[in-house]
């Protein structure tokens, strides 16, 4: 009985093609963008206190303005899906993130708590589009199925730093810091 071996070219998977200079700015672009969203959901929470002592506004006006940003995220991020099917993901994330860059100066220049829970309602609608359309882009950039899983794996890992950074105490120091030495309009302008 004789056993048949596998040609060594069967047996030794091809190596992962080089990014190419499109699929790097890709990559860091949309991570850099998920990582905003991520950092602007959780940093707020470390303004409240300032943003009540600037704005006025009970309990239940702090926790709209949290809330209005997760609730237009979850509840656009389908319809997001769709419109980056429509009308390209290039074009929806160049949107979006002029959007969400447009409505966090508008938290930072708001003249009442009303005005705050509406721009942070924007900004979540910005989110989710901003969202969607980078998961799409960078999917699209790679076509290697291996080179599409590593990027994918980097796209998340940068934006798993700015939900970490917001969630461990860097947020809270960066929020002190901002707050005391640039107001609630600076803390607000930078991602919250």
């Amino acid at each position: 009985m004789t056993t048949v071996t596998p040609d060594a070219e069967e047996t030794s998977e091809s190596p992962i093609p080089p990014r190419t200079r499109t699929q790097q700015l890709t990559l860091v672009a949309t991570g850099l963008g998920l990582f905003m969203i991520f950092l602007d959901a959780m940093i707020v929470n470390v303004a409240l206190p300032d943003i009540r002592d600037d704005l006025g506004g009970g309990e239940s006006a702090l926790q709209w303005i949290v809330a209005s940003y997760s609730l237009t995220m979850a509840m656009f991020i389908m319809s997001a899906a769709t419109l980056a099917d429509r009308f390209g993901r290039r074009k929806l994330y160049l949107i979006a993130l002029v959007g969400f860059t447009g409505a966090s100066l508008a938290c930072a220049l708001a003249p009442s708590t009303a005005f705050l829970v509406t721009a942070r309602a924007v900004q979540g609608t910005a989110a989710a589009a901003l969202n969607v359309a980078s998961l799409a882009a960078v999917s699209a950039a790679f076509t290697d199925p291996r080179a599409k899983s590593k990027a994918i794996a980097l796209w998340t890992a940068i934006a798993t730093l700015g939900r970490m950074g917001a969630e461990i105490r860097f947020s809270t120091r960066l929020g002190r810091l901002v707050t005391q030495d640039g107001g609630v309009s600076a803390l607000k302008f930078s991602g919250g």
